[in-house]
């Protein structure tokens, strides 16, 4: 898909870690969609957002807002996730990461999400990012 996203040739990089086993808004109380992050801060779905530690918009979601996220652990990648909204739901894309991108479905095993391609995932899922994690929530 778009251009090389991982850490290439900074002293500023990824460490590897081992895997462990948009259109309207998104508030409270309007039945749309939004982030909880694992630190508790809420991040809208008004429109696509891409997550990392230096994040900036890939060619492939090249309106997505920016997020960055702290990581000590350094597991995760500078721009490492996009999600965002459609008429189906909401969607993640793992953004070639070095360490990759889980989805926890609701009473479902966690799976790996396919780098570049757009995944669906329902309200309730948890999604695995580095060494981060966030809640798809409903309003």
């Amino acid at each position: 898909m778009g251009g090389p996203t991982r850490d290439q040739g900074s002293a500023d990089h990824t460490v590897f870690a081992p895997h462990a086993g948009s259109p309207d808004g998104a508030s409270p109380g309007t039945g749309q969609p939004w982030l909880r992050l694992d630190d508790g801060s809420r991040i809208d779905l008004g429109t696509a957002v891409v997550l990392g530690r230096e994040p900036v918009a890939p060619p492939d979601v090249p309106t997505a807002t920016p997020h960055a996220v702290v990581d000590p652990t350094m597991r995760l990648s500078k721009t490492h996730v996009a999600m965002g909204r459609n008429p189906d739901g909401v969607w993640v894309l793992d953004l070639y990461s070095t360490n990759g991108v889980r989805v926890a479905h609701p009473g479902a095993d966690v799976t790996a999400v396919t780098p570049g391609q757009s995944t669906p995932v329902p309200v309730g899922s948890r999604i695995e990012f580095g060494g981060r994690s966030l809640e798809v929530c409903d309003g």
